[in-house]
C-alpha cells in the first residue's frame, strides 16, 4: 500500500469510527412519564428514573385533554362556528401574552420566542369542528388570515395573533406589518 494510500485508509476509518459513535450516541433519548418523571431511554436497558426540577407557576404546561374548549356563539368564520376563546394558561411552545376585552375574554396574543401555532390554538381553546378543515388550529388561521395573509405564515416573536371573530380585520401583525388580505366568508359583524 503506498503512503496516500494508507493516509486515506486511516482517514476513512476515522471518520467512520466517529459515525459510529455519533449515531450510538442517539440510543440513549430522554422521556417524560405521566407523572412527570424524566427518565433515560437505552435500548435493551430498563428506564431508570433521573433526577427532576420542582415546577413553577411560570414554567411550561402541556396541553392536556382537561384543558377547557373556547365556547360557541351565534354566527359562523368561514365554515367554522365563531368560537369566544379561554385562556388556560402558558404552556410549553405558548408562552405568549394574552390580552383581554373588558369581560376578561382574550382578544390578542402577543408571540413569544419558540411558540408554535398548534399549541396557542390549544392554550385558547379553539376546537375544529369544520369537516373541511383537518388540523384543529385552522380556526386560529382562519380569523388571521385577513392582516397575516393566507396560512402557513412563521410566527416571529413579538407578532400579534387575534382571537376575536369580531376583531379580524382590526388586530395582528405579521413581522410587524399588516396584510391586507380577503376576509372569510361569512365574517361575523366586526367591532
Amino acid at each position: 500500500m503506498k503512503r496516500g494510500e494508507a493516509f486515506v485508509a486511516r482517514w476513512a476509518a476515522t471518520v467512520a469510527a466517529g459515525v459510529l459513535v455519533a449515531g450510538l450516541s442517539g440510543c440513549i433519548a430522554p422521556t417524560v412519564s405521566i407523572d412527570g418523571t424524566q427518565t433515560a431511554t437505552t435500548h435493551g436497558a430498563t428506564p431508570q428514573p433521573t433526577t427532576s426540577q420542582t415546577p413553577t407557576a411560570t414554567q411550561l404546561q402541556t396541553p392536556t385533554p382537561r384543558d377547557l374548549r373556547a365556547s360557541v356563539a351565534p354566527g359562523n368564520v368561514g365554515c367554522f362556528p365563531v368560537e369566544v376563546p379561554l385562556d388556560n394558561g402558558p404552556r410549553k411552545y405558548a408562552m405568549g401574552t394574552a390580552t383581554t376585552d373588558s369581560s376578561g375574554v382574550p382578544i390578542s396574543y402577543k408571540v413569544a420566542s419558540g411558540d408554535v401555532i398548534d399549541y396557542i390554538a390549544d392554550r385558547f381553546g379553539f376546537f375544529n369542528p369544520c369537516p373541511r378543515a383537518g388540523l384543529g388550529f385552522a380556526y386560529l388561521n382562519t380569523i388571521n388570515q385577513v392582516r397575516r395573509g393566507g396560512y402557513p405564515w412563521p410566527l416571529y416573536a413579538g407578532d400579534t395573533l387575534n382571537l376575536s371573530a369580531y376583531k379580524i380585520t382590526s388586530v395582528g401583525t405579521i413581522n410587524g406589518q399588516v396584510k391586507h388580505e380577503a376576509a372569510p366568508d361569512p365574517m361575523p359583524q366586526q367591532k
